[in-house]
């Protein structure tokens, strides 16, 4: 456990000395981790995608391979299994 104590505050000095103040602030405070967040699924991101492309319309069609829907359409995103 010390030792992965250790790693991590070298890793910390060395992040410091290669980033300035306000970076080291974006890094900090920027990142989540929640459970409330995609938890880096690929599966979220496609959906999401698929999604954006869908509520594109037509002008989506052409890049995504499928009929796009009107714009007085509603767009429903589900998220989930």
């Amino acid at each position: 456990m010390q030792a992965q104590a250790q790693l991590q505050a070298d890793q910390r000095a060395a992040i410091e000395a290669a980033l300035r103040e306000e970076e080291l602030f974006l890094l900090d405070v920027g990142i989540s981790n929640q459970g409330f967040h995609y938890w880096d699924s690929a599966k979220f991101f496609a959906r999401v995608g698929e999604a954006f492309a869908q509520a594109m319309g037509p002008a989506s069609a052409s890049v995504a391979g499928f009929q796009g829907i009107g714009p007085t359409n509603a767009v429903r995103i589900t998220i989930g299994d």
